[in-house]
């Protein structure tokens, strides 16, 4: 959706939409931090659930061959 110039928002019951960033608004910048809180939120629960289950990257290439 960047490619298209829409920008993600999200208002006070957490439905979100999506607007032209050329029809941004001053009063849009509160939906606008609350969409990239969720997307923060949700990027960093996907770390946590990475790092749990295996290890992630890093720790899949530490293994030494043969485990």
């Amino acid at each position: 959706m960047a490619k298209e110039g829409l920008v993600p928002l999200m208002d006070e019951q957490g439905e979100t939409y999506h607007r032209h960033i050329d029809d941004l608004e001053p009063e849009d910048v509160a939906d606008r931090l609350r969409a990239e809180r969720a997307r923060c939120r949700l990027a960093g629960v996907a770390h946590r659930r990475t790092q749990r289950v295996g290890g992630g990257v890093a720790a899949q290439e530490a293994q030494p061959d043969g485990a």
